[in-house]
């Protein structure tokens, strides 16, 4: 036989041992059902529970806020800042004069 007629067999098998005894094994209690108390309300009901509540009434007397008194005076000046103390930069610095070149002997003739 071929693999494919053993695996089909088992899984047919494995079914049929559900069928018939599925109902031996333990289920989850079905009590924790939620259930909603509702009502029936006709379609003019609704419209009205739906409808767009009116707006207010615009006052027409809405008390304008005081403007701020505003003085015509310009603001005085602040006192004149000192000009900044202007640094000389450092005078540079004459390097030392450099020592004799040393003496360049010329290479020795090879044997």
């Amino acid at each position: 036989m071929a693999v494919g007629h053993y695996i089909s067999g088992i899984g047919h098998g494995v079914l049929i041992a559900w069928v018939l005894f599925g109902g031996l094994l333990p289920r989850p209690s079905e009590d924790n059902l939620q259930v909603a108390d509702v009502s029936i309300i006709s379609g003019e009901e609704y419209a009205a529970l739906t409808a767009p509540k009116p707006s207010p009434e615009a006052q027409d007397n809405i008390p304008t806020p005081e403007q701020p008194q505003v003085e015509d005076k310009p603001p005085e000046p602040s006192a004149p800042e000192a000009p900044p103390e202007v640094q000389k930069p450092p005078e540079a610095e004459t390097p030392p004069p450099a020592d004799q070149a040393p003496e360049v002997v010329d290479r020795p003739a090879e044997p």
